[in-house]
C-alpha cells in the first residue's frame, strides 16, 4: 500500500485545523490545508478567483479535486500517513480518491455545527480554553464497527450520490 492519506473537511470555522494540528502534535501526521493549495494554484489559474469570489462551494470542490488528487497521490508517496483538509473537499472526494489512488488507503471525516449561525461566525475570535480541552477530549474517530467513512453512506445535499459519511454528520463542536 502506497499510503494514508486521511481528508477532513467541512464549513470554514468548524475545527478543521484545530483537528490537523492537534493530529500532528499528538500522533506526527503531517497535514496540507486547502487553503495553501488554492492559494498558489489562484496564482496561476486566474478562472479559480472568479469560482472563489463569491464563493460557489459546489463549483469550487469541483475546480478543486484534479488539484487535491495530484496533492494526496504525493502525499501517499512521501509519508505513510498524510491528513488534506479543507472547505473545498467535498463528500464525494474519498470515493473518487481511492479510484484514482490504487492502493492508497483513504479516509474522511467532515465536521459541522448542529447550530452555528451568521452571528457565531462574526463574533468568532478564535477558540477559548475550554474548546481547545473539548477538542482534546473528543477529537473525532469513527465508532467501533463503522467501517469509518466508507460504510454507512447517505447522500449529499451538494450532489447527490456523492457519500457521505453519518458518523461524520453528526460530528460537532461546540460554538
Amino acid at each position: 500500500m502506497a499510503g494514508h492519506v486521511l481528508l477532513v473537511g467541512g464549513a470554514p470555522r468548524v475545527g478543521k485545523s484545530s483537528l490537523a494540528q492537534h493530529l500532528l502534535a499528538t500522533d506526527g501526521i503531517p497535514w496540507l490545508p486547502t487553503d495553501v493549495l488554492r492559494t498558489v494554484l489562484q496564482r496561476v489559474l486566474p478562472e479559480l478567483d472568479a469560482i472563489d469570489q463569491p464563493v460557489d462551494a459546489a463549483l469550487l470542490a469541483e475546480a478543486m479535486y484534479p488539484h487535491v488528487e495530484q496533492a494526496a497521490e504525493v502525499c501517499a508517496e512521501e509519508a505513510d500517513r498524510f491528513l488534506i483538509e479543507g472547505f473545498e473537499l467535498a463528500p464525494c472526494y474519498p470515493a473518487r480518491l481511492r479510484a484514482a489512488l490504487a492502493g492508497t488507503e483513504v479516509r474522511a471525516c467532515f465536521l459541522g455545527h448542529g447550530s452555528f449561525s451568521i452571528a457565531d461566525l462574526a463574533g468568532y475570535r478564535g477558540r477559548s480554553r475550554s474548546t481547545t480541552a473539548h477538542l482534546r477530549r473528543t477529537w473525532v474517530r469513527p465508532p467501533a464497527g463503522s467501517g469509518g467513512a466508507a460504510s454507512g453512506c447517505g447522500t449529499s445535499a451538494a450532489r447527490p450520490g456523492c457519500p457521505t459519511s453519518t458518523w461524520a454528520r453528526s460530528v460537532s463542536r461546540p460554538p
